[in-house]
Parts: C-alpha cells; structure tokens; sequence
C-alpha cells in the first residue's frame, strides 16, 4: 500500500461506494465552520479511480470533505493511496464505527455488501466490524424487516430491539409487520412491555405457534421437541408448489414458481448457497429457505424461530409442516413395528372399528392379538391419542378391528351401552363430576387465603406450572369475570391489572391444589367424601371455612343471560364489555 499527499480539485474526487451513511448535517457544519478557522487538520484518503482516468474515490473523510466544499474550498490537500476494494470497504467500515451514528439498517447494510462483495464468511467479517459474529448475524437479519419496519428502525421511530421483533413476523406476513410497526411508530410513549404484547398478538394470528410454556419444550400437539435436528426429511419430498408457497415472501408472487424451479433443478450438484447467488444470481433468501426445507436445524437454532413472552413461533409454516410430516410418518413407522400387524386399507377392509378411542375397549386389543387374531388392523392418526394404545405402544398409531371381530364386538358395546345399567351409571357418573366440582369452585377462594402473602403473579404462575398443570376450563369455573369458553392456555392475561392477576393466580393454585388435597380415593366416592376431605384439609392447614359455605350459591356458572351477550358479542366481534343487556336497552320508559 503506498501513499502520497495532493492537492487534488473537491469536484474529481467521488464518494466511496462502500459508505453507507448519510450525512449528518449538525457535524458538516461544525467542520466546516473549523475548516473556516484553522484549515482542513487531517487530509482525506483517497485511491485513484479504478475504471477512470484523472479521477479519485474516497476512501476516508467522509464527513471532512463535504464540510471542505461546504467552507467554500474548490481544492483540498489529500492523501493519495493505491488501495483495493476490499481497503477500501474497511477504511469505510473504520470510519463508522468510529463515529457510531449509522442507524441498525445502514450497519445491516454496510455487512451484507461487505460479505457478498468480499465473499467472506459472517465470522470473518465480525472481525473486521469488531464484533462478535453471532451478533454480527443478528444484524444482518434486520435487512428481512418489511418495508415500513425497516423505515421505522432506520429513521430511529422504533429501537433495534423493536425491529429484532417483527422480524418472524416479516418473514411471515410482510403486510401484517408493515401495519403493526406503523402502529408502533406512531405511539412512542409505549412501555417495552406493551410493544412486546402487541407483538406477540400479531405473531399468533400470522405465524406457527410452535409452544408455550406449559409445553415443557415440545412441539404443541405432543410433536417433536424443540431442540430436535431433523438431519434429512425421510420419506418425505419437496414438491414444487410447496417450496413457491415458502419463498414467496422472499420473491414475489408472480417469479416464486420459476425460481423454485430452477433452485431445484440445482439441488443435485450439492452447490452452496453462495454458488448458487454468484453463479446462477438466485435469490439469497430463496436459497436459504429451500436448503433449510431439505435439511431443517432444530427449532431452537433456526433463524425463523422467534421466542417472544413465553412462547415459541415459527415464520417459515412449509418447514413446519414437512417436520410435522416427517415426526407423525416416523412414529406411526415405529408403532406398526412394534403393534406387528398389516396398516389398515379401507378399500380392501371395508368397516373399522376402533379399539384406541374407547376406553372399553382398548385393553381387548393385546388379548386378540395373543390369541392371533386375523382381524387386527393399524391405522395412523392425524393428531394424538390422550395416551398411547397398549398394543402398539404409540399415540399417533391406532388399534382397529375388521371383519367378523369388527362385526362381534360392536354388537356387544351396542347391547352393554342400550341396557338401563348403563345409562343409569352414566348419568349417576355425571351427577357426581358435576357436584365434587362444584365444591371444588366453592372452596378455591377460600383456600387462596393460602396464597396471599405471594403478590408477584409471575411467581404464583411459576409455582403452579412447576407442581401441576393447570386444568382445562379452570378459568370459568374459579373466575367468573372471565369468558366460559377460555382455558388457561387461550385466556389474554395481558389485559388484566397487576392486582387482577395475582388475585387469578392465586385462585388458580388454590382450585388445583384441592383435588391433590382431598385425594383420588374421596373424589371417586362423590360429593361427602370430598366435602369431609376439604373441611379436614382446611382445619389442617388453618383455612377457615364460614358455616353453610358448601351451600352457597355457585355464581361461577354464568347467566342465560350472559350467555345471550357473550353469543351476541362473538357474532358482532366484539368485546363483552361493549355490549348493553338487551333488558337494559329497550328505550326510555313510558
């Protein structure tokens, strides 16, 4: 690298096409009004013109130069360097970070060129940004903002951190982060907590919600664990038409077909994604998408996972539904191994009968097969079982019966459920549920004084999550305030006060804790049993029960009336809240 100092013309010297930051207005005119005073201190660096002759590219001063012109300076005394590209891009680079006032989106910018124009690798130029290459990755992503989040970060309208957010959501529906960053941007008094709500609401109507916190780090519907890799897609093929559905975002609608295409036809020469950019000029997040559907990384990995509050999202859904595939073809695999019998044809075995789904039944399932049974069938499942069959060990693999077995058995359940025994003890069965739980609502704010002196409502949920998942439906039966169809996974607790939270909470441990309290043996046995285990437990534990309180009205059950408004609500869309009883809107009185 050699140099030398020249008095060269301001109007011969270009920008360097490296530099990504705009001019700052404030500090231009602070140079200039020094340059006015006391002359130009530190000259420019400059190469000269690679493509042409008599001319100069900049190379550092960015600033200094445009403060030199600004000062009245026709000529300015430079240092003249023979310079490559690449030394050019990292006097560049040297020059921002030594002001550090680029924006997220300038920074994100100025590392994709410098990697794509260089060829090096995100570790390599991590070192000569002077960061770490992890978060030299994180910022790059940014450049997958939508438009108008984009604009947000870069104008500073909303933080990195903000932007780092929307980017699944980007990936997933462009449209859907424009709208919200807009949102975002035009409310800056905003509490982080707030913007992270109206994040996460977003995300769950445009992405995949792979888990939430009672998922225990599996995939919801009891699918793979987060941190499983799917080294290769077995038994499963890419097709056309799903891979133009997952680049779409990434290429546009009307060229997603051809370039899904032609990335396909390449796939066989084992090219890498950088080949297939320089090379065939493909689309680099086209590329990237693809060769993550042929071998997807574990969800905790990838890219196209976002963790936001305490759940999981997936913005690339293809990915999602191949893993799905491939999860639900191995385990079904697995269960006809184990269950050793044929997988059930219905055009060649006409009517099934299910042994799996009734709880009558499953255990006749192992005693047919023992005994050799020619009737026996597998039959793979779209979603879970509760719990796995006992013949094929598998939840996803169901036991079914054919033929003349088929033909036996459903005569001997229609016989058993027509007699007047049975419907007898189903209803009693039913009667009997329906009273214990009601004195299980009717203790549970009793036993909340348990929990009073817990008034962190994280702490309290923590707790409850760590001893015992909460049961479907607790939110109407313990908190009449809230809708009867919620459960504790759908319910928004976000719109609740920090007060109304711990109150919710802590009626939650209080309502599971009881049947741990009373015991399986007193539940069976119906309504005195549990009622004489509850008033042991609460003279145990010092919670006082007021007299007759087992005989109090239970307001848990909601209303004819409510009901009404919450039917009407739903039609409408809108909230509860916002809807007058009918008798209290009839008009004025006569």
């Amino acid at each position: 690298m050699t140099q030398d100092l020249k008095s060269l013309s301001i109007k011969l010297i270009d920008s360097n096409p490296w530099q990504v930051r705009s001019l700052a207005d404030d500090l231009v005119d602070q140079l200039a009004a020094s340059i006015k005073r006391d002359g130009v201190l530190q000259p420019p660096i400059v190469r000269p013109h690679p493509t042409v002759a008599g001319r100069y590219q900049l190379a550092f001063g960015h600033h200094r130069l445009a403060a030199a012109k600004k000062a009245g300076l026709t000529e300015v005394i430079a240092e003249v360097r023979k310079l490559a590209d690449r030394d050019l891009a990292e006097l560049a680079i040297r020059e921002n970070s030594e002001r550090r006032d680029l924006s997220p989106i300038e920074e994100a910018q100025a590392m994709r060129r410098y990697m794509d124009s260089f060829n090096v690798t995100p570790k390599e130029a991590a070192k000569v940004f002077g960061i770490e290459a992890t978060t030299l990755r994180k910022k790059v992503q940014l450049l997958e903002l939508s438009p108008k989040a984009s604009e947000a970060i870069g104008s500073g309208a909303l933080p990195e951190r903000v932007g780092r957010r929307l980017i699944g959501l980007s990936r997933a529906n462009p449209a859907a982060a424009d709208k919200l960053a807009t949102q975002l941007a035009a409310s800056p008094d905003k509490s982080d907590q707030e913007r992270e709500w109206e994040i996460q609401r977003a995300m769950e109507k445009a992405m995949t919600i792979l888990a939430g916190q009672y998922d225990h780090g599996r995939v919801k519907g009891d699918l793979w664990m987060l941190d499983a890799v799917f080294q290769k897609l077995k038994g499963v093929e890419l097709t056309v038409g799903q891979v133009t559905k997952a680049i779409e975002n990434a290429v546009g609608a009307k060229k997603a077909k051809a370039a899904a295409q032609s990335i396909l036809a390449r796939f066989g020469q084992n090219l890498s994604i950088e080949e297939q950019v320089q090379l065939y000029g493909e689309n680099r997040a086209a590329v990237e998408i693809i060769s993550q559907l042929q071998a997807p990384p574990a969800c905790t990995t990838c890219v196209y996972h976002t963790e936001i509050g305490d759940q999981h999202f997936c913005a690339l859904k293809a990915c999602y539904d191949l893993k799905r595939a491939t999860f639900i073809a191995e385990q079904v695999k697995t269960g006809m191994r184990r269950a050793g019998v044929p997988l059930y044809d219905k055009a060649k075995d006409g009517p099934a009968l299910n042994l799996s789904d009734d709880y009558n039944l499953r255990d006749r399932g192992p005693q047919l097969k023992a005994k050799g049974n020619k009737d026996l069938r597998a039959r793979g499942r779209h979603t879970p079982n509760y719990n796995a069959d006992p013949t094929t060990r598998s939840k996803w693999l169901d036991l079914v019966v054919i033929g003349k077995t088929r033909d036996r058995i459903a005569a001997e359940r229609s016989s058993r459920n027509s007699t007047p025994d049975y419907a007898a003890q189903r209803k009693q069965d039913e009667e009997r549920r329906a009273q214990v739980t009601r004195v299980q609502r009717l203790a549970a704010p009793h036993f909340a004084a348990l929990f009073a002196g817990m008034a962190d409502w994280k702490m309290i949920k923590l707790i409850n999550a760590a001893v015992n998942e909460p049961f479907y439906g607790y939110q109407s039966s313990v908190n009449p305030a809230l809708p009867d169809t919620a459960s504790y996974f759908a319910f928004d607790d976000r719109k609740l006060k920090p007060a109304e939270r711990v109150r919710l909470y802590q009626l939650q441990c209080a309502y599971d804790a009881i049947p741990n309290l009373v015991g399986g043996k007193a539940w069976r046995k119906g309504t005195a049993a549990v009622l004489k285990a509850v008033t042991g437990s609460a003279q145990a534990l010092g919670v006082r029960l007021p007299d007759g309180w087992e005989k109090a009205e239970d307001t848990t059950v909601p209303s004819e009336q409510t009901l009404e408004r919450r039917q009407f609500a739903a039609e409408q869309g809108v909230d509860e809240s916002e809807v007058v009883d009918l008798e209290a809107d009839d008009g004025p009185a006569e």
